[in-house]
């Protein structure tokens, strides 16, 4: 069985003896949410039918084969040798935190114990250690040879492959637009397009909006830094990587200034936004586990609305899950996370975290057409597989529990290119999503608390503008702001 069979993978292995074991998981009953203060309860990883399959053939076998995700074992098939980069779920235990923001509920979530983490580290060197959206540590250099160890820990459930993501990069910032042939802001906001200036709403503290990507240096592709002449919360905004969340990349600046420029004709508090600088300038790259750091801090400061434009660095027709588990915490307390479809000009493809089912993806579209708009010609779009039950292969259990085997993305589509008010011309579905994103905080203000499911519906039933190849519209046509009040 090429590596996984030199590896020495499943019931022969020496060291592949322990049963292992699961938490009592929290009762179901108190799931539901009725306000932004509610506490929150989430779901262990070993609920997951997938899982609870897995454990129970590895209990029954003592194959450790069992335990592993099927890019891990793609990857291993590839690659005899060497070290790679893991995400291992644990046991855990269960834990409760205060969240730190302006709504000060209770998270009951989980966490991998004190003596897992010791053991994971003598395999690898920890990268992350969740404090309660999940089990779920990174765990870095890890030698080949050692993963069949880790696998027949009794308390280790799961391990995956913990991959890289880039940011999905504007496709022309800087160049100049020829004349009227790109909408501008105020057309963005009018009725010909998504129909921001129907909407009168001021942003008050119950609603920030975190953008998970290249910080705010201040360096825009606006003619105004529009986030921060409405208000950055200097207190939350982080640097995952470092420790200066102002040295990010214009980038990242011009996705936050975009939100902000379709809020601008409100009166909004002056903490509205939130950097959350995951990007590495100087290699050009995300870790998973970086943005799984993000994404829970989001949950625990009560940010209630993430704007991710960033994709992965291969194109997906299938859910590799790598931060649906900590989008499925985030969602479950009632938050909307907003993502970039991504711009390769794939009819099959969208980009991770775009596949996942716990995002709101979104496409862009181009010129009019009768009714609508047409999708930009590079604007990813697709069927995304969650399981393929032919060959019985969960390849996302989080979203294959939630939606089934399969799911088409983009959720909505947005404007995919169009003049700043400096005359620049911005263009990719990075630049969608924070309009998307902008629309969501007014959702969220109007409406608080609900589940992710109806936010969906929401989003997916708009049809004051269509998109026009209804191959790539099989939910979402054009955001209309109105529809969400």
């Amino acid at each position: 069985m090429g590596s996984l069979a030199a590896l020495k993978f499943g019931t022969t292995s020496a060291v592949a003896r322990s049963t292992k074991y699961v938490p009592v998981p929290y009762r179901k009953q108190s799931t539901r949410l009725r306000s932004l203060e509610s506490d929150v309860f989430l779901t262990h990883v070993s609920e997951l039918p997938t899982v609870q399959t897995r454990i129970s053939r590895y209990n029954r076998s003592r194959d450790t084969r069992s335990v592993l995700s099927p890019q891990l074992r793609e990857r291993l098939e590839r690659n005899s040798a060497g070290t790679l980069d893991l995400t291992v779920s644990t046991t855990g235990e269960r834990t409760s935190v205060a969240t730190r923001g302006q709504f000060g509920r209770e998270i009951h979530g989980w966490r991998p114990t004190t003596e897992e983490v010791t053991t994971l580290a003598t395999s690898g060197d920890i990268i992350h250690v969740p404090t309660v959206s999940s089990t779920k540590v990174g765990l870095s250099s890890v030698s080949v040879s050692d993963v069949a160890k880790i696998a027949s820990l009794d308390f280790v459930l799961e391990i995956g492959h913990d991959p890289e993501i880039r940011p999905a990069v504007n496709e022309s910032a800087g160049s100049s637009p020829q004349p009227k042939s790109r909408p501008t802001p105020a057309d963005l906001r009018s009725s010909r397009h998504m129909d921001f200036d129907s909407v009168v709403c001021d942003l008050t503290p119950r609603t920030q909006i975190g953008i998970v990507g290249g910080g705010y240096t201040g360096e825009t592709d606006w003619r105004t830094p529009w986030a921060e002449s409405i208000g950055i919360d200097s207190d939350k905004a982080t640097d995952f990587i470092g420790d200066d969340w102002t040295t990010g990349t214009t980038h990242g600046t011009t996705v936050t200034d975009t939100i902000a420029n379709m809020l601008a004709d409100g009166s909004h508090h002056s903490n509205l936004f939130v950097p959350l600088q995951v990007y590495e300038p100087d290699y050009g790259l995300v870790k998973g586990s970086v943005m799984r750091k993000a994404i829970e801090y989001a949950l625990v400061n009560d940010i209630a609305v993430l704007n991710i434009s960033v994709e992965t660095a291969e194109h997906e027709r299938r859910c590799p899950g790598t931060v649906c588990e900590e989008l499925c915490a985030y969602t479950t307390a009632g938050y909307l996370a907003v993502v970039a479809a991504g711009n390769d000009a794939r009819e099959t493809q969208v980009c991770h975290p775009a596949t996942s089912h716990f995002s709101l993806t979104v496409g862009g579209y181009a010129r009019q057409c009768t009714g609508g708009y047409h999708r930009h010609a590079n604007s990813n779009y697709g069927q995304i597989t969650y399981a393929d039950e032919s060959s019985n292969t969960v390849f996302c259990p989080w979203c294959y529990q939630a939606a089934g085997t399969d799911e088409f993305q983009p959720n909505v589509y947005a404007c995919y290119r169009f003049s700043t008010d400096a005359g620049t011309s911005i263009g990719g579905t990075s630049f969608s999503a924070p309009i998307v994103a902008a629309a969501g905080a007014i959702r969220h203000e109007v409406r608080g608390v609900d589940p992710f499911d109806d936010k969906l519906v929401d989003f997916e039933s708009m049809n004051e503008k269509q998109i026009c190849d209804a191959d790539a519209s099989r939910h979402g046509d054009v955001l209309h702001v109105p529809s969400l009040i």
